[in-house]
Parts: C-alpha cells; structure tokens; sequence
C-alpha cells in the first residue's frame, strides 16, 4: 500500500462519519449559542497551540494539541469534539507548501479520528466532568485509546512515506 492510499483509507471513511452524523442528528447543536462559541473558542485555541510544532523524526512532528484535544473529548461528544479538532488542526509546514494537500488533510483527520474515539470511549465509560469521580474512571481509557490510535496512525503513514519498519518508526518518535 501507498501512503496515498492509506490516507485516503483514513480520510473518506473519518470524513463520511462526521458528515453522516452531522446530518443525522446535531443540528441542535448548531442552534446553541453558547455550546457552539465554546466550540469556536477551543478551534481557535487548538488552532494557535497547533503553529508551535515540536520537531520529530525525518518528516514526523509532534503537535503539543494532545492536552487539548483530550480536553475537549472530555467536555463534548464524540461527533463534536472529531469536528471541533478537525477544524482547529493546522500544521505551519502546509502554509509553507512543504507538505502535499493530501497530507495536511490526513493529518486533521488521524487527530479528529483519534478524538473521537477519546471522546467515545469516555462518555462510554460514564465520564462525566461534571462529576470529578465519574472523570478518571472513564478518562485514562479514553487517553490510552486516542494516544494509541494516534500513534497507531501516524507510524503507519510515516513507515510508508519513508520505507522503513514501523518498529524503526515507533523507535524514533519523541514523545
């Protein structure tokens, strides 16, 4: 398999669920003032933590969104939460045309994929933040799953950009 070929594998099926349950049923969510500026707020957040990359391995950087990204799968549900971070993620190499389209494009979606199944796992388990015992419970799955697809993701598509072992790739990501 390519690394075009995974991405898109990635892509198409994380953009179909969005837009499926979007149109399937969080509609309401859009009418809600306040739910929906605190989504632009953490877009916006995500979005500048995002310009600050920690440099990795060959191509590989590493985004310090995660704390965020798990923040959010915490206070929102899945579906939100996939849009919220698909829609803050941004990578500085992409404004300065040094990675394709394509890869931009899988790099929002492996996080919003990773995000979703956080945030899924949590709410699940019966997170709830609202309630502090009800939080760790529910949460350190909901951390291992989206660090864990997320690393998952990114190995593979390294290890195919680069032609080398994902075992070599996991070996070299600085965490």
């Amino acid at each position: 398999m390519t690394e075009r070929g995974f991405e898109l594998l990635v892509i198409i099926p994380t953009l179909g669920l969005l837009i499926a349950q979007l149109i399937g049923g969080e509609a309401d969510f859009f009418t809600d003032r306040e739910r929906l500026l605190g989504a632009v707020f953490w877009v916006v957040v995500i979005g500048l933590v995002e310009l600050l990359p920690v440099p990795g391995w060959r191509t590989l950087q590493v985004s310090l969104d995660f704390p965020l990204a798990t923040a959010v799968a915490l206070l929102y549900d899945p579906v939100i939460a996939a849009l919220i971070v698909l829609l803050g993620s941004s990578d500085p190499r992409e404004f300065r045309r040094e990675i394709p389209a394509l890869r931009g494009i899988f790099n929002r979606c492996q996080v919003s994929l990773a995000t979703f199944a956080a945030s899924f796992t949590f709410h699940a388990l019966g997170g709830d933040v609202r309630y502090w015992a009800k939080v760790l419970p529910a949460a350190v799955p909901a951390v291992f799953v989206d660090f864990v697809l997320n690393t998952l993701l990114v190995s593979i598509v390294t290890s195919l950009i680069h032609r080398v072992p994902i075992s070599l790739v996991l070996r070299k990501m600085r965490i």
